[in-house]
């Protein structure tokens, strides 16, 4: 099936059953851009957010129809921020009170959280913590949920606790570019914009014109390793698998590269893509990698094997940019992207690593 999509632009590989426009059909509004589509930890809701700064959550099996909507700029006390990352705790409250967290990045500096119950759709703030001076870029919850993290524009790291009201609060923050004494460090010199847990202490950073760090937060604030290489644009432009990191970088050549997060060597010589890259999710297991990622000339989404740096699935010649990327964590062939236009694309992918797609 195929929805509010060129026809004769977009070309598809012959495994991708359907692909719907599910937002932005009706606007088309070029001033608007989709920055974060997430599927919750369950699987059972997609979250999608953007320029509007509102953040939609749909049933993915019913995305034309809206299940519930909030405003996180306008509780930072914004009229103008935009809502450039959202994203899912991992852990769900149990029956009878299960509920989604939600964290949320607004440009105009601050983080805010909330939760919403499914059997209500009622979504309330939990709290928001302001960041005077930060447009804030990207935010991420540890892996046992205690924690988030976020950076931004002023190359400060933040991490947040919760307090004994359940609320965030600030833990530690630290300027990534300078050391203890005030001197130079190895650390983010321009903006952060893209985070990732490994484990409940650990997380890697990534930006403009400073390769990937990872920090310990146990082990002080200087970076324990350094991703040479990737240059990363977007809040989706890294992702984690076991003790895998995989980057996206927007140039025109290696913009796909592999690392050990133990070593922060690469596993794998980078692969030279189709297009310069600004999102990726990865899925499969460690010794077989599948990794969607999406970007721009062409605007496009690819699937690939990592261990055959075959594609094995493909969208191009899409509407415009594509710079929000997930796969649903029950099904990796179930997909959601978006980008210019306000756009929002659902697509069902039926998946093979191995076996490789023509994509021209």
């Amino acid at each position: 099936m195929m929805a509010d999509v060129p026809q004769t632009a977009t070309v598809l590989s012959p495994n991708i059953a359907s692909l719907s426009r599910v937002h932005g059909v009706s606007t088309h509004d070029p001033s608007l851009t989709t920055f974060t589509c997430r599927f919750s930890p369950d699987g059972k809701y997609l979250l999608y957010c953007g320029s509007s700064g509102v953040v939609h959550m749909v049933k993915p099996d019913q995305p034309t129809i809206p299940s519930g909507s909030f405003d996180p700029p306008a509780s930072a006390r914004s009229t103008s921020g935009v809502t450039v990352c959202a994203r899912f705790s991992p852990t769900i409250g149990d029956a009878p009170t299960f509920a989604y967290t939600i964290a949320c990045a607004v440009s105009t500096g601050a983080v805010s959280e909330w939760t919403v119950a499914p059997s209500s759709m009622i979504f309330e703030c939990r709290s928001v913590v302001a960041e005077p001076g930060n447009e804030t870029m990207t935010v991420d919850y540890s892996v046992d949920g205690a924690r988030c993290a976020s950076g931004g524009s002023d190359a400060f790291l933040r991490v947040y606790e919760r307090g004994t009201d359940g609320a965030l609060q600030l833990g530690q923050s630290w300027d990534t570019g300078l050391n203890q004494h005030g001197g130079l460090a190895v650390g983010h010199h321009q903006r952060i914009t893209a985070l990732k847990w490994w484990n409940a202490t650990t997380f890697v950073s990534a930006g403009w014109g400073t390769s990937p760090l990872l920090y310990d937060i146990r082990a002080g604030h200087a970076a324990q390793r350094v991703f040479a290489g990737p240059t990363v644009q977007t809040s989706d432009g890294i992702d984690l698998l076991g003790d895998v990191l995989v980057t996206v970088s927007d140039r025109p050549k290696a913009q796909l590269q592999c690392f050990d997060l133990g070593t922060a060597k690469e596993l794998r010589p980078p692969v030279d893509t189709q297009a310069n890259l600004l999102a990726c999710r990865v899925f499969g297991r460690p010794s077989r990698i599948g990794v969607w990622a999406a970007g721009r000339q062409p605007h496009a989404v690819y699937c690939y094997d990592l261990l055959t740096e075959q594609c094995v699935a493909s969208a191009v010649g899409l509407p415009g940019n594509v710079c929000a990327l997930d796969c649903s964590p029950l099904q990796p062939g179930t997909l959601a992207f978006g980008g210019a236009d306000d756009s929002v694309f659902v697509a069902d992918v039926t998946l093979s690593l191995g076996t490789s797609v023509n994509t021209s």
